[in-house]
């Protein structure tokens, strides 16, 4: 404890030695800066040689700078960070083959009746129990809270008459080193605790050892017994008992290389278990496995289960336009979400809606590696047995996926699936309002084009106008900013160039108000013809120009409105035709 404080001590010590010399710098940088740029008395004693001493001030200002960007643009290193999990594995094989030995008995002593160890493992192997998988999503600030709720059914009471049985039931399946955010499980009753990972480790060697003895014809009790146990059963057991990961091509050749010379027996059940072990060495010496225990009566056949983590929002820089809307504070509208219970249930349900104010702009299911849209050609090639419907583009406030028959693809045409949602802004919406904003903000800033030069005398508190005018009428916009924040990269800079608009046209009255026979001199145009029919009255040359801004970008925002509104009436008119 004494060597964690000195150690924080001295980081602290650190931290606040680094600040101190990056504030010293600053300040150096600045009277540096101040010596090149302002004349003083310093000047006088200089003589010939003030620029010279001027050019040198000003070369050590733009040095330190840099180098105070180049600090900052690297960031500061904590070595006490933890760049990648390090796995707990024990330092020898004797160690691990201890480890799985005490699991396997403490299995064993827990649920005596082989009844419940049976069922783990076949809901572990068997799609055909987990009939029904629904996954809802909601939108928080930055990350995602997903919900999801399972359902087994049994193909017949697992009780007697009047008994009950506890079984241990797997949840979820995460790849080994992944955290679990917030996770929560929730039953009949409320939140459920989760099994320990030395129970769930000891479950998934029960039914290794069951697998392998039906696979390969080995006696129950050689196998049970750690001193009879074959060398190749110890060699699976430990590649789902170490902690590290492993790609699917490692496990593929770890598990071969473990099984090189072995005979599986002739008949179908033997190959059937012998499909099922491959399975769980390969699957789980990847992942690792999430539980709870559930108690059964006598009449129970279904389980239902519900279980929520919090998950992040992938994807936030992955184009130029939402690594934009990242560094502008907006929130995001493109949310990608794997599926891997795809494969593992006979019907697989998703639900996400959008905030308030947005609807599905697109929706598509994509290759999670390669961001490959999975279209009807890929799903007839690969997929043809397999039924995949979602909303696509018909102007809902929700996305919704409904698929089955997925848990009978091959494991070797299995593609990382996810949902990709895009969600936009219902017309006009906050974009509507920024247009109106720009729209007035421009009709103001031409109108005292012309009006500039016809009075010479103006209000004082006409500055005050231009800058209030802009902040009045934002409230067709809303009260909120976060209908800001939730709309389009338009929109923004739709609101942006209101405000620039303002404070320009503010500093050019003030400025026009100090000087303003230089202004009438060159800032006035006279008699300016159009196409010689038309006369323009005076106006001023500043003015004018933006006001020239101003009507670009408002009819910028106008066209990028009517089109977002075109397209969110063909998606409802597209909803409206559906049967």
């Amino acid at each position: 404890m004494n060597l964690l404080r000195k150690k924080g001590v001295e980081m602290h010590l650190g931290r606040s030695i680094g600040f101190a010399g990056r504030l010293l710098t600053g300040l150096l940088a600045g009277g540096c800066a101040w010596v090149a740029i302002v004349d003083g008395p310093v000047d006088d004693l200089l003589g010939s040689a003030e620029m010279i001493f001027r050019l040198i001030a000003a070369g050590v200002a733009a040095t330190m700078l840099v180098w105070l960007l180049i600090d900052l643009k690297r960031g500061r290193k904590d070595e006490n960070y933890l760049s990648k999990p390090v796995p707990d594995n024990p330092d020898t094989d004797e160690g691990l083959d201890e480890e799985i030995d005490e699991s396997i008995q403490a299995v064993l002593q827990k649920y005596g009746d082989p009844r419940s160890l049976d069922l783990f493992g076949k809901m572990l192997t068997d799609s055909r129990l987990l009939v029904r998988t629904y996954e809802h999503a909601d939108i928080l600030d930055q990350s995602l809270m997903v919900t999801t709720s399972i359902d087994y059914c049994l193909d017949r009471p697992l009780a007697h008459d009047t008994d009950t049985v506890s079984v241990p039931v797997p949840v979820i399946e995460a790849p080994k080193g992944r955290l679990l955010d917030s996770f929560e499980v929730f039953g009949d009753t409320g939140t459920m605790s989760t099994l320990p990972q030395r129970e769930m480790r000891g479950l998934l060697a029960w039914t290794l050892v069951s697998y392998y003895k039906v696979a390969y014809g080995q006696a129950a009790g050689d196998l049970f017994d750690p001193a009879s146990r074959p060398p190749q059963l110890k060699a699976l057991l430990r590649t789902i008992y170490r902690r590290g990961r492993l790609s699917s091509s490692q496990a593929k050749a770890q598990y071969e290389q473990v099984i090189m010379g072995l005979t599986v027996g002739t008949g179908r059940i033997e190959r059937r278990f012998a499909e099922r072990l491959k399975y769980l060495c390969m699957f789980y010496s990847r992942h690792y496995v999430v539980g709870v225990d559930i108690h059964l009566d006598h009449q129970s056949t279904r389980l239902h289960l519900k279980y929520r983590q919090l998950a992040p929002i992938y994807g936030l820089v992955e184009d130029w336009r939402s690594t934009l809307r990242a560094r502008l504070g907006l929130r995001p509208y493109v949310f990608k979400l794997p599926m891997p219970m795809l494969y593992r249930t006979e019907s697989y349900h998703f639900f996400m809606r959008g905030a308030p104010g947005q609807y599905v702009q697109d929706h598509c299911i994509v290759d999670s590696t390669s961001n490959t849209r999975i279209g009807d050609s890929l799903k007839e090639a690969s997929f043809a047995e397999c039924y995949l419907r979602l909303r696509h583009k018909v102007g809902l406030p929700y996305a919704r996926v409904y698929a089955r028959g997925f848990q009978r693809v091959d494991d070797s045409r299995q593609i990382p699936m996810a949902s990709l949602v895009t969600f936009a802004e219902v017309p006009p919406g906050a974009l509507g309002g920024a247009a109106r904003v720009l729209m007035v903000s421009t009709a103001l800033v031409t109108l005292f084009a012309f009006l500039r030069p016809a009075v010479q005398d103006l209000p004082s508190d006409g500055a005050a106008l231009l800058l209030a005018a802009p902040a009045a009428i934002a409230t067709w916009v809303g009260h909120s900013i976060e209908r800001v924040r939730q709309s389009s990269l338009s929109t923004y800079f739709g609101l942006l160039t209101a405000q620039v608009l303002s404070v320009s046209s503010a500093l050019l009255y003030l400025a026009e108000r100090r000087v303003p026979d230089w202004a009438q001199r060159y800032l006035t145009v006279h008699d300016q013809g159009i196409v010689g029919f038309w006369t323009l009255p005076d106006f001023d040359a500043a003015w004018l120009a933006l006001s020239l801004v101003g009507v670009a970008f408002t009819l910028y925002l106008h066209v990028i409105r009517e089109r977002c509104t075109r397209t969110y009436l063909n998606a409802v008119r597209r909803w409206n035709s559906l049967e």
